[in-house]
């Protein structure tokens, strides 16, 4: 279903999901995807951002209560 895009459900291409945040209005929904990802669902376009952090281990995301900010927490080495 993620990867068809089915109504309801947003799509990706990494697994497995891991940490989870929405934003307080309901707009957005973040997710830690496999090792080195984060992605960015806006559930009313369907639209989706991917950012990659090569070297970093995202573990955590969060959103900002006014919607305007993606906030990755994790680990790693960015040289």
């Amino acid at each position: 279903a993620l990867r068809d895009n089915a109504p309801g459900v947003l799509y990706g291409e990494r697994h497995p999901l891991g940490a989870v945040a929405c934003s307080p209005c309901g707009t957005f929904v973040a997710a830690v995807e496999g090792e080195h990802n984060v992605t960015l669902w806006n559930t009313k376009t369907r639209e989706r951002h991917a950012f990659e952090f090569p070297g970093l281990q995202p573990w955590d995301v969060a959103i900002t209560h006014d919607s305007r900010y993606l906030l990755a927490c994790g680990r790693g080495y960015a040289g």
